[in-house]
């Protein structure tokens, strides 16, 4: 088991995932994020020498067998490939059919998902390093609810070619704007909440100047000098390139304490959206999906990051709620949901270990939590040991920690009980330990 040392003090991953997990509990469904979407970006094309525009696209489904309502789902995806394929030269992407199980950018399966409220869903699991994306896959659900219908030139049901290109849009660093497609008239936009007028299935010309737009920004991340020993502040705009409305916070923050980095350490730090945070949908029963968040990245130029667990790191999360910018950002006003209390909202981490979004409670951990619902902020205080406890899987020198916040439902007093004591428990042990070593 790997060890984090600073001289006779020592902790390991264990123990931390241990005090880590007795703080989890549970939540409810959650929305999504906006915009041109400079969170992440693809790698490198090896042709190119620059982010990937021209995605290879893999079907993992029986193209004999497997249908949305009555059209076959690769008669589906090959028309939404042609549709977006027409306008390449519009959009600066294109898509290529083709690849295998292991050679491919994009995934395209089809099967249930009995958590989804929609008609399919994408998951950026393959981001990496410097916020950088491998693979994805796309998943449709031939009968994902009851009462939803797929099917073509019929208002009362589910176009799944305009669905299809929707989905499209997000491994073009596009996302949700606000409205719904129906109305907004962009693909980019989702429509499965209104049927009606859903059979248009022509790009906008939105969609195309965005998607190009996009398609020539670089990701929206900071970098602290390498080091140890000194302070880390690090600030990123915390929403999509030119939103069209004002906001109360326009910055996300991080600051760690330089005590906490003991050897040459680079220190990354960048906003997520649901499109560039792993799984967005693998969280606990009763949970919907993720949305906004942060990615923070700490390289060992000089080996394995070395991190003080005694200290503490803030971050600062904004947030909109649905009033200074409805209609436009979608992250606590999606049109698809219920609106959220923002009062509800609380901190998760991404455990890798078991690929599931988690909820953490800071105070009992020895940090702390606020959320200031007059400026759209929340503010989480967590121990310096987590900033080391999850490993980048694309470079084994990188530490690589995903926070999100999210609407909860109000627990009860002895759920708080058992939470505090399990994690006061964990704690106890953890000092225990080492003041033994």
């Amino acid at each position: 088991m790997q060890e984090l040392t600073r001289g006779s003090t020592r902790t390991t991953l264990g123990i931390w995932m241990a005090t880590l997990l007795a703080a989890t509990t549970f939540t409810v469904a959650l929305p999504a994020f906006a915009g041109m979407d400079d969170s992440w970006d693809w790698a490198d094309d090896p042709a190119t020498k620059k982010p990937k525009r021209k995605l290879t696209v893999f079907y993992d489904f029986d193209a004999d067998k497997a249908t949305l309502g009555d059209k076959k789902m690769k008669e589906v995806m090959d028309e939404a490939i042609d549709n977006w394929n027409k306008v390449k030269d519009d959009t600066g992407w294109e898509f290529v059919k083709g690849g295998t199980k292991d050679a491919h950018d994009l995934r395209i399966k089809v099967e249930n998902i009995p958590r989804l409220t929609g008609g399919a869903m994408g998951d950026p699991s393959g981001i990496g390093k410097d916020r950088r994306l491998s693979q994805a896959t796309i998943t449709f659900d031939p009968a994902p609810r009851e009462g939803f219908k797929w099917g073509v030139n019929d208002d009362k049901k589910v176009n799944p070619v305009r669905v299809a290109m929707h989905e499209l849009t997000h491994p073009m660093r596009l996302a949700h704007q606000g409205e719904l497609g129906t109305k907004s008239g962009k693909i980019k936009d989702p429509s499965d909440a209104v049927t009606a007028g859903d059979d248009v299935v022509t790009p906008s010309k939105d969609d195309k100047d965005e998607a190009k737009k996009i398609s020539t920004a670089p990701i929206n991340i900071k970098r602290a000098p390498p080091g140890g020993g000194g302070n880390v502040s690090l600030v990123v705009p915390a929403y999509p390139l030119e939103l069209p409305v004002p906001v109360k916070t326009p910055n996300a923050e991080l600051s760690i304490p330089g005590s906490a980095l003991l050897n040459n350490i680079e220190t990354t730090f960048s906003i997520t959206s649901m499109y560039s945070m792993p799984s967005p949908f693998s969280t606990p029963a009763g949970v919907g999906r993720m949305i906004k968040g942060v990615h923070i990245g700490l390289t060992g130029l000089s080996g394995v990051p070395e991190i003080d667990p005694e200290g503490y790191f803030t971050v600062r999360i904004p947030y909109e709620d649905g009033v200074e910018g409805d209609g436009f950002l979608i992250e606590l006003a999606d049109p698809q949901f219920p609106r959220v209390d923002e009062s509800l909202l609380r901190p998760f981490f991404f455990d890798s270990l078991s690929s599931t979004w988690r909820q953490v409670n800071p105070a009992a951990l020895g940090g702390a939590y606020s959320l200031d619902t007059f400026n759209d902020i929340a503010q989480i205080t967590l121990p310096t040991g987590m900033l080391g406890a999850f490993a980048d899987p694309s470079d084994p020198l990188t530490r690589t920690l995903f926070i999100s916040i999210a609407p909860v439902p109000e627990p009860s007093t002895m759920a708080l009980l058992a939470v505090g004591l399990g994690v006061i428990g964990g704690i106890g042990r953890n000092r225990r330990r080492r003041q033994s070593a």
